[in-house]
């Protein structure tokens, strides 16, 4: 648990930028609502639902294609269940953008 990683932190020479990466549950969306969107999704990406752009555009994605995105990025005070599910490519992409602000800046 929490010691072994203090214990591997501490072995990490944070002057080369390495170190610990925790994932954060409290951000993640249970795997059933990402299904369930997903399916509603038509099993696409968010993006290419309302571009042309999207980075997966034509392939046939699988629920390990795919991530839960958030439309107000969490660190802008977005909520949990306020998202969408995309592909991992355009969720790279998006970056901290809306799901708006990204459409229109793939459209621009």
């Amino acid at each position: 648990g929490a010691i072994i990683l203090k214990e591997i932190e501490d072995e990490c020479d944070t002057n080369i930028g390495t170190g610990i990466i925790q994932l954060d549950s409290r951000r993640k969306a249970p795997l059933k609502l990402k299904e369930e969107v997903f399916s509603a999704q038509m099993r696409k990406c968010y993006i290419d639902t309302n571009t042309d752009k999207c980075k997966s555009k034509g392939k046939n994605l699988t629920i390990d294609d795919v991530v839960w995105a958030h439309d107000v990025p969490d660190a802008k005070g977005g909520k949990l269940l306020d998202g969408a599910v995309m592909c991992i490519s355009c969720h790279n992409d998006q970056g901290q953008m809306t799901f708006d602000e990204y459409v229109k800046y793939l459209n621009d």
